[in-house]
């Protein structure tokens, strides 16, 4: 499967820098992510589906950080 997802537009991330001392690394990380994942033209936006379109997917890490980030 082609990866897609390798980095978000600048304006995105101008807006997502807004958040990032809320979040440690990793969780900054993912959390960049899914919202650029969300705008991708998928049959299915899920997580599963924008993992699989991204360079170094962590399917996992984007789960635990929707399921379990305060």
């Amino acid at each position: 499967m082609l990866n897609v997802i390798s980095t978000s537009p600048l304006s995105l991330e101008k807006f997502l820098g807004e958040f990032k001392d809320l979040f440690i690394k990793p969780q900054f990380e993912n959390f960049k992510v899914y919202p650029f994942g969300l705008q991708l033209p998928l049959k299915r936006t899920n997580i599963q589906t924008i993992d699989e379109y991204r360079i170094k997917g962590n399917y996992d890490s984007l789960h635990h950080f929707l399921t379990n980030t305060p």
